[in-house]
Parts: structure tokens; sequence; C-alpha cells
């Protein structure tokens, strides 16, 4: 996708967006934090392939995914970012997946490193996160 239709898709849900951020943070400055990162992030993966069939609901999962793992590390829940000090109990397949994610990677971006499915790396995440709260 190139620069214009990003600018296109994007202007389009924007509205959309910042209700979404405001909903998950409660918080105006919180918010735009979040809304900013979103875009940042979701610009730089534009050409994932995910983004084009429904753009606005893309970058409300980025958005919401991005809450969960960099906005509330101390939730109670384990971040992404949290995960590799637990590592050692993980299976190598879900070790590797785990530390390329803590690193920064999208899951678009570590599926087509490792040659997975997204889900299959949204998957392993996931399974770290239940082994890692045992």
């Amino acid at each position: 996708m190139n620069d214009e239709e990003f600018l296109k898709k994007f202007k389009k849900g924007e509205r959309v967006l910042k209700k979404y951020a405001m909903v998950l943070t409660g918080n105006e400055a919180l918010a735009a934090e979040l809304y900013q990162q979103t875009v940042v992030r979701a610009y730089v993966h534009r050409n994932c392939g995910y983004a084009i069939a429904n753009f606005t609901h893309w970058m409300g999962v980025l958005m919401r995914e991005l809450h969960q793992d960099d906005m509330l590390p101390h939730d109670g829940n384990i971040s992404v970012k949290s995960l590799p000090k637990h590592t050692e109990r993980l299976p190598e397949e879900i070790r590797h997946v785990v530390q390329l994610a803590a690193s920064g990677r999208s899951s678009c971006e570590i599926a087509k490193m490792l040659g997975l499915t997204r889900s299959t790396v949204k998957n392993r995440i996931s399974a770290a996160k239940r082994m890692a709260e045992k």
C-alpha cells in the first residue's frame, strides 16, 4: 500500500480509532499516545497484507495489542515484553517466537521470517503467556 492509499484509508477511520483509544485507556493523554503509536505501527506495517481487507478494524486490532502489551505492562497480565524472563521453560519453537515479539517485531514480520502463519505466531505467544502465568 502506498502512502496515498494509506492516508486515504487512515482518514476514513480516524474518528473511530480516536474514540476506541479513549475507550481502551479512559484517559485523554494516554488515548492520544496510544493513537499515535498505533498510527506509527500501522504505517510501518502497511504492506503486511492484513491491512487491506478492513483497514480500520486492522488498526483497531493493532491498537488493542499495543494497549495490552505496551501501555499496561503492570495490570496483572504478562506482557510480551516481560516474557523473555520466562522463556527457559518454553519449548524452542515458542521461545523463538517470543524472543522476536519481545524485540518489537510484529506477528506479521515473525510469520514471514519463520515461514509460519500469523495465527500460529499469535497462538504461540498466547501459549507462552499461559505457561508464564503458571
